[in-house]
């Protein structure tokens, strides 16, 4: 199942860069007018976006009453990125999970715990999203009548993610085994606006990392349009039909940034731009991944 909406992914893919190849070699000069420190700097704010949704998630372990190192636990954010950027999203929720599942003492509660994280990030998102588009038309901007589906459909989306998580544990019986961790979390307001406030931030970042690669590209975007874009695009990305959202991302710049007057080359540059950003991340992650194999991985038995 997995092959196949991998192959449907990059079957999507191929038909973007089809669909637009006569602006190929504008998508190629925007890539190669972009400043290296420029992109550094936005890997940077990516990092530490990731080290923030560490800290978040942290916060979340303790106050269910498990405890996990910070550190550890900000390796494997890396080395779940990795398998978002690599493969399907969700991949890497999963493999939060399993890490969680010693120090929570149970799989379900690990994955409760995850998924309770995920969901305060959706909904830091979408207030951004929302918060935005209430303020937006201030600036003279509006998303115009063709993204309004793919508005609705990111929407649906945040909410769709958790909504089947959780039916499949109602299914599965196991929804009861999360609602005391579920229950004790949701009694601690400071930690709530504590976790709330860390992942306004990690939006905060992620915009940052956009306007860099914007500004280090000499595109002409403004930056209240990226307050609706990146939002969108992201928890757009969430969809698990492509590998690392190629083309979701892409096609969520276009329609988004087309009332700003941004040219479809220029979007699609600043998607893919974007994918290489989180590549260099995900990197990292597959080199940690590499060494936890290797470790777990008994060595020969050579006394025979």
């Amino acid at each position: 199942m997995i092959r196949w909406l991998k192959l449907g992914g990059l079957l999507v893919f191929v038909a973007l860069l089809l669909a637009f190849g006569p602006e190929l070699s504008d998508i190629t000069a925007v890539f190669a007018g972009l400043h290296p420190a420029a992109w550094l700097l936005a890997v940077a704010l990516y990092a530490l976006a990731l080290l923030v949704s560490a800290f978040r998630l942290s916060d979340v372990v303790e106050a269910s009453g498990s405890s996990y190192p910070r550190l550890r636990l900000f390796a494997d954010i890396v080395r779940a990125s990795a398998l978002n950027t690599f493969l399907l999203y969700g991949t890497g929720e999963a493999y939060k999970a399993a890490r969680l599942r010693q120090a929570c003492g149970s799989g379900w509660a690990s994955l409760g715990l995850v998924l309770f994280d995920r969901a305060i990030g959706l909904a830091a998102q979408l207030t951004a999203l929302f918060a935005a588009l209430l303020l937006v038309p201030m600036a003279n901007l509006r998303l115009s009548h063709d993204s309004v589906p793919f508005t609705v459909t990111a929407v649906a989306i945040g909410g769709g993610c958790v909504a089947i998580a959780l039916l499949w544990l109602y299914r599965r019986d196991r929804l009861q085994a999360l609602v005391p961790f579920l229950s004790n979390l949701l009694t601690r307001p400071i930690m709530l606006l504590r976790v709330s406030a860390l992942s306004l931030l990690i939006v905060a970042l992620l915009i940052g990392s956009v306007g860099v690669l914007v500004a280090g590209a000499g595109l002409h975007v403004a930056m209240s349009a990226l307050f609706v874009a990146v939002p969108l695009v992201t928890v757009a990305s969430l969809l698990p039909i492509t590998v690392g959202g190629l083309g979701v991302r892409e096609s969520g710049y276009v329609l988004a940034l087309q009332s700003a007057s941004v040219s479809q080359a220029d979007c699609i540059a600043l998607g893919l731009m974007q994918y290489s950003v989180f590549i260099a991340v995900a990197l990292v992650g597959a080199l940690l991944l590499g060494f936890q194999f290797n470790a777990a991985v008994p060595p020969p038995d050579n006394s025979t």
